[in-house]
């Protein structure tokens, strides 16, 4: 689900990195050493992983309805995400797959921040995980969204693009109706902007590219098991022990799921990869 939201490369394309240079290997040139494209992909996704996981902690400390917290971030998101689009040179396009994902991303961040001031943090994000399985059982209506860079016109950063700005320009009115802008709410509100929505999602772009889809799905598992952890810590909200038996249940079943079927997916690959070849 994830390779597929955020573009993964389609069967029998070259691996190519966000500069759009292909290869396997790329010249470390500080150090001197060789560094895969693989291996850094894996390490962007992991690092995208993390910084997802701050968003319950973060939304958690801000004393603003998650309206208003969601309009803040993500308009503190557009400008980081503007400015990294501008300086790759990368016009945000706009079509019917890019729109689609976009709605799909502003009602992702919407709720996202809703449910955290409604529910604990460990019960919003384990229940964002589930997605798979509605992607499962409404295939027909969904599956656009989860596969919008397979798609000939579709372009994962430009619905990320217009997504915050969709999201912001809901959001930023309920702002206004907010009294408290003290220095913690201001801080973590830019922490939200800048690191947990516009750096994440950039570094998610880039490492899915070269990333294989188990790998990713295992990497990204990181984020329902840290985001409830430092909400514990910090903020000291406890999770239940019902909760924790069904987190494991659902964050278990999508990561196997997700390997099932990479593997399924790889070992059909490898076999058409082979007879191309042959044929060649």
């Amino acid at each position: 689900v994830y390779s597929r939201a955020a573009g993964a490369g389609t069967a029998g394309e070259t691996p190519q990195n966000e500069f759009g240079r292909s290869g396997n290997v790329e010249r470390d040139r500080k150090g001197g050493g060789v560094v895969s494209a693989k291996q850094r992909g894996v390490l962007c996704v992991f690092a995208a992983a993390v910084l997802y996981s701050i968003g319950g902690l973060c939304i958690k400390v801000i004393p603003w309805n998650g309206m208003s917290i969601n309009g803040a971030r993500t308009a503190v998101a557009l400008v980081v995400i503007g400015l990294y689009l501008w300086a790759i040179r990368h016009k945000p396009r706009m079509n019917r797959w890019v729109l689609l994902g976009a709605l799909a991303v502003c009602g992702t961040n919407i709720l996202f921040s809703i449910a955290n001031k409604m529910t604990t943090a460990a019960n919003a994000i384990v229940l964002q995980f589930t997605a798979p399985l509605f992607v499962m059982v409404f295939t027909a209506i969904y599956a656009g969204v989860f596969m919008m860079n397979d798609m000939p016109e579709g372009d994962a950063i430009s619905s990320v693009f217009w997504g915050d700005v969709f999201s912001a320009v809901v959001g930023l009115p309920f702002v206004a109706m907010e009294t408290d802008f003290s220095a913690t709410a201001v801080v973590s509100v830019l922490i939200l902007g800048v690191f947990q929505v516009a750096l994440a999602y950039i570094l998610l772009t880039i490492g899915l590219k070269t990333t294989p889809p188990v790998t990713a799905s295992l990497v990204s598992g990181i984020e329902p098991v840290l985001n409830p952890i430092l909400v514990a810590v910090f903020y000291h909200e406890m999770i239940g022990p019902t909760a924790l038996v069904g987190a494991v249940i659902v964050v278990g079943s999508v990561v196997a799921y997700n390997v099932i079927c990479g593997r399924r997916e790889h070992k059909e690959r490898v076999p058409a990869q082979g007879e191309k070849q042959q044929s060649c």
